[in-house]
């Protein structure tokens, strides 16, 4: 009896977090402590071990000691990122699901705030900003950093319609898969992943490529989601990731490719390669989103009324390649597997007949910090915080931190100007946080929705609340570099 109300005691989880793991347990132990400042009990914290080594389980198994929450599970074999990522979400227990990576984290304070939001008022989704860290091991001086948009920090947030993002992606107008409703660095609710996996044979990653493949696909399938104008996720780079070495791969014997090629090799021996009629070594995301949406529709993922325009899409794939010409390669050595992707291949390689015989040097796989600009170092914070993922959220905490929480901006609806160009908008949204009081009042009745926010502590615009965040980023850089600073 004493087991059965123990077990019956215990909160079914809001949230669950799944990070899929594989051989990094440095990162991976900086990950879960980087949780434990995350204090709701509704959260639910599964590892999903890709068949590491031991030194996977004996991190996992430090941070259970201190974190409850966190649950371990482990494929039984070496499997593909599609198939681990699978195996994640199919484990978890929560009513909404979030998948972050090994060397990733969240801004402080933010899970706790959507476990408050979401218990108040559901929503099909959450999409938000990201923080990018890049960790020491790809700095090129040693020494992490990440790049402060102030403007993406303290814009509130509202509960709205997806239907804006569903057409854009289908469009090729967003800026690529990141900029559509997540579940890799978003959230989605469990009835929209039965809904996906409920048309799709019980699986809800039906491509190689599961995070391209979901973020085109989410925002059909929802009817509200949750804009948080704020980052919430921080997305971490660093040594080892397979994302990162595959989008560089240039040759076989590359040697930042070790880790590419591994990717490669799993998505081929994967059982959805068997029956895929397209080419996972091809880099170009857009060709990656162009077949996620065809396979999509396939399965009937897509409304009756969108079909999606090759003609619009393989003049993305081309301009992406125009962007970055070392991923020329396989598109010209690679043999099309269907009718239609004979008719891309042929067009890719007409157009890009002057780079046939050229050889290009992928970009270095360390990342130059921007110098100068709104930069968080954590070293420069002078707060005895380790330079690693959780470093970083209590840097950025330290920088936005002003008593409040930066997520409790509620913005107010104002429809009429929903289809104001994105550049008038920020325009708008500046003049309004730089005018008189009395003035905001009147320009903020003219603005759209996601920037008029309700009054917070007598403020009408978040720039007064941005501006700050960048005085003290420069004034960190001051006291640490002295007067001599540009």
């Amino acid at each position: 009896m004493a087991s059965l109300l123990e077990t019956s005691s215990k909160p079914k989880p809001l949230i669950s977090v799944i990070i899929p793991t594989r051989d990094r347990p440095e990162t991976l132990a900086s990950c879960l402590a980087a949780l434990l400042h995350h204090k709701s009990g509704q959260i639910e914290i599964l590892v999903q071990d890709n068949f590491s080594g031991p030194e996977t389980r004996k991190v996992v198994k430090a941070a259970q000691k201190r974190d409850q929450r966190i649950r371990y599970a482990r494929s039984k074999f070496s499997t593909s990122q599609r198939h681990n990522f699978e195996l994640g979400l199919a484990a978890a227990t929560g009513d909404y699901l979030s998948i972050i990576g090994d060397d990733d984290g969240y801004c402080l304070g933010s899970l706790d705030w959507l476990v408050e939001r979401l218990s108040r008022k559901p929503a099909d989704a959450v999409r938000w900003h990201l923080l990018h860290y890049v960790w020491p091991t790809l700095s090129t001086d040693g020494e992490g950093f990440s790049r402060i948009y102030t403007s993406k920090c303290y814009g509130g947030w509202r509960y709205g319609a997806a239907k804006e993002i569903a057409a854009n992606t289908i469009a090729a107008k967003n800026i690529g898969s990141w900029d559509n409703v997540l579940v890799y660095h978003g959230m989605i609710s469990r009835k929209v992943y039965d809904r996906i996996r409920a048309k799709s044979n019980g699986v809800f990653f039906s491509y190689l490529m599961p995070d391209v493949y979901a973020h085109n696909l989410i925002a059909f399938h929802c009817d509200e989601i949750l804009q948080v104008e704020n980052p919430v996720s921080i997305y971490g780079t660093s040594g080892h990731s397979a994302g990162v070495s595959w989008s560089r791969v240039v040759e076989k014997k590359s040697k930042n490719s070790d880790q590419g090629q591994k990717w490669i090799i799993e998505n081929q021996q994967d059982p959805f390669a068997a029956k895929a009629d397209w080419q996972s070594d091809i880099r170009t995301i857009r060709y990656h989103d162009l077949r996620g949406l065809e396979v999509a529709q396939s399965h009937g993922l897509l409304p009756e009324n969108v079909t999606v325009d090759r003609e619009i899409w393989t003049k993305a794939i081309l301009d992406e390649i125009e962007k970055q010409p070392w991923t020329i390669g396989p598109w010209l050595t690679a043999k099309p597997k269907s009718e239609l992707d004979a008719v891309l291949f042929q067009k890719v390689r007409k157009h890009f007949a002057r780079l046939a015989k050229k050889k290009f040097k992928a970009p270095e796989s360390k990342y130059e910090p921007p110098y100068p600009d709104m930069l968080l170092r954590v070293r420069h914070l002078g707060l005895g915080l380790n330079d690693d993922v959780e470093g970083a959220m209590l840097g950025l905490h330290a920088l936005l931190s002003d008593g409040s929480s930066i997520y409790d901006v509620e913005l107010q609806p104002n429809p009429a100007y929903s289809n104001l160009p994105y550049g008038l908008r920020s325009v708008a949204a500046e003049a309004v946080g730089r005018a008189p009081p009395f003035w905001r009042k009147i320009l903020a009745k003219f603005l759209p929705e996601r920037y008029v926010p309700r009054l917070v502590n007598g403020e009408i615009a978040p720039i007064d609340r941005q501006n700050r965040v960048a005085q003290r980023i420069i004034d960190v850089r001051r006291n640490f570099h002295g007067s001599n600073l540009d």
